[in-house]
């Protein structure tokens, strides 16, 4: 499983997370930053939907809202059309 985490400079971190060979434990990796977002996106909020995560990111430079899916390999995001 990966998972979306909003870093201190406002841009996505992508975690994969998986079973650790303890009980009820589990072990994150940080995989990277999204390669999927131009620049001039501030990301401001995610959100899971029927078990699809979304990455809301506003658009500093267009002044709109983004609405990013996020996928389980590289490039990790990918913009949805309005």
């Amino acid at each position: 499983m990966c998972q979306i985490a909003i870093g201190d400079a406002g841009m996505p971190e992508i975690y994969l997370i998986a079973r650790s060979n303890g009980t009820n434990k589990l072990k994150a990796s940080r995989v990277g930053l999204s390669e999927g977002l131009p620049g001039g996106r501030a990301c401001l909020s995610k959100a899971i939907v029927k078990l699809r995560s979304y990455l809301y990111c506003y658009g500093q430079d267009s002044d709109t809202l983004d609405v990013y899916e996020f996928l389980a390999s590289s490039p990790w995001l990918r913009k949805l059309k309005a």
